[in-house]
């Protein structure tokens, strides 16, 4: 990321330096400390990405962000990178060698300017696995329903994706040992969430999920001139929840990618999704235009919102 101020003249020349800095080190398993091979390492900076907007955050999750495959003998390297601290994330390849290790925990690794930072081990630890079902509210199973496991609340990288069998079960494969909050998202249904699951090797009981039918949500959005407005975005946040960008959002956001759903159609009418009854605050964008509006969700069926960007 490059800032210049660029002066008012016909003709102006702005030299641009690669960095040179560089991380370089092993995948190793935890156990034994054999190299794992073909590992994907994720590399993020830790300085924040700006961005402003729900849509723009979920995007900037991937800003910044860098990937390699570890060798034959588990060595990896990251090359041209700006002076600063980094998040560094191994996570073994699913073939049956490797399918028994779990993600590692975040390296914090810090690059000094034009300099190589060496001899970085990533240790993978034995996987641990968390299966559970997933059930409507009168107990029949649902199917192909997306969940995440995402460890210590933080999206991203501690992130982990399953989804439901026709007999409603899922499982888990490679955790790490740690407390999690397990999400579902399935159409149709209001979203379930589990907090604080704790995953150990020791001791880890299937879960249940229960969804809900709730309320089927949409908002018409009309502009500052009070016509439909088309291509927004938008989305509900319960009000006694975290207004930061949540595994839920992106469950959803997944869901509605693959039903065709996502954005204000010509009639400026968007479909939110499925949600439980209470209190939210809806937030809608489209480019630079905002706007946002508290709104109580109550009964059953179908609420049409209404909004105006500004």
């Amino acid at each position: 990321r490059i800032t210049a101020e660029i002066p008012d003249a016909p003709e102006y020349t702005l030299d641009l330096e690669f960095p040179e800095g560089a991380i370089e080190g092993r995948v190793v398993d935890a156990r034994d400390g054999a190299p794992v091979k073909d590992a994907e390492l994720t590399l993020r900076a830790e300085e924040p990405f700006e961005s402003s907007g729900w849509l723009g955050k979920m995007i900037a999750q991937d800003a910044n962000l860098e990937r390699e495959r570890s060798g034959e003998d588990g060595t990896f390297r990251f090359e041209r990178l700006n002076a600063g601290r980094y998040r560094l994330t191994a996570r073994a390849s699913r073939d049956e060698a490797t399918a028994a290790l779990a993600p590692s925990d975040p390296l914090t690794v810090e690059v000094r300017a034009d300099a190589l930072t060496g001899d970085v081990e990533v240790r993978l630890v034995a996987a641990v696995e968390l299966t559970g079902r997933v059930v409507d509210e009168a107990g029949a199973p649902v199917a192909d329903v997306l969940l995440l496991a995402t460890r210590g609340g933080a999206l991203g990288e501690q992130t982990e994706r399953a989804t439901s069998a026709d007999d409603g079960a899922f499982r888990f494969t490679a955790l790490a040992a740690g407390t999690y909050d397990v999400s579902a998202n399935a159409d149709g249904y209001a979203d379930a969430l589990k907090k604080n699951v704790v995953v150990d090797a020791a001791k880890s009981e299937p879960l249940e999920l229960v969804l809900e039918r709730g309320i089927d949500v949409s908002v018409k959005i009309v502009g500052a001139t009070g016509q439909p407005v088309q291509g927004a975005t938008g989305r509900l946040v319960r009000k006694d929840g975290v207004a930061e960008v949540g595994a839920n959002d992106v469950g959803r956001a997944f869901t509605n990618l693959f039903n065709g759903k996502g954005v204000s159609d010509a009639k400026g009418v968007l479909a939110l999704g499925t949600f439980n009854a209470g209190d939210y605050r809806l937030e809608v964008q489209r480019g630079a235009e905002r706007a946002q509006d508290d709104v109580t969700l109550a009964g059953s069926g179908e609420q049409v919102l209404r909004i105006r960007l500004r």
